[in-house]
Order: structure tokens, then C-alpha cells, then sequence
């Protein structure tokens, strides 16, 4: 089951941009349209953050560097974990690079 993560209110969730070759399937999106993704990251890089990165009333915290390694559509609805196995992976991966 998929739970929203909590997230101080004075801080949005951070944002990226991602192009055709990365992500095929871009080209058939539409803006404003909302899909769930997987993305398999590796982390590069951790730190503790300053006081002026800090959200309001924070003390502590980290702050992670990621480099994005794979990432897939799943469309519009949460999947189960079992559907994402390597080789479904590897499928769905073939299809979005042969589609253009």
C-alpha cells in the first residue's frame, strides 16, 4: 500500500524535468495529467543540512543527493509490488524504447 510521505508544510515536494529520450512515453502525455513512476536511483551523496535550508521549526536534518538510473510509467494507477519484478521491468523497457 502507498502512503503519502509527510512533509513539513513551509516546504513543497522538489521538482524535476525529464525529456523524450529519457522517458518515451513523454511525447503522449498530457500536461496536467498525473501518472505514478518508477524510478530506480542511486544515492551519490549525503549531507546535513544548514540552518538556512532548514524547514521552520526543524533542528536536524539531511539532505540527499540521487542519480536517476531507470524509470518507467506505470499510468494512472498504483501497481502492486509483485507486477515490477525484473523481468516485467525489462519488458516494459524494451516496449517504451521500441514505441516512437
Amino acid at each position: 500500500m502507498m502512503t503519502d510521505m509527510p512533509m513539513p508544510a513551509q516546504r513543497s515536494m522538489p521538482s524535476f524535468s525529464l525529456c523524450e529520450c529519457d522517458l518515451p512515453s513523454l511525447k503522449s502525455m498530457d500536461v496536467g495529467s498525473k501518472k505514478y513512476l518508477v524510478i530506480q536511483v542511486e544515492m551519490t551523496g549525503k549531507r546535513k543540512m544548514d540552518k538556512y535550508e532548514l524547514p521552520e521549526g526543524a533542528e536536524d536534518m539531511q539532505s540527499g543527493e540521487f542519480k536517476m538510473k531507470k524509470i518507467m510509467v506505470l499510468g494512472d494507477k498504483p501497481v502492486d509490488a509483485k507486477s515490477l519484478d525484473k523481468k516485467d521491468w525489462n519488458d516494459r523497457m524494451a516496449k517504451a524504447l521500441t514505441r516512437k
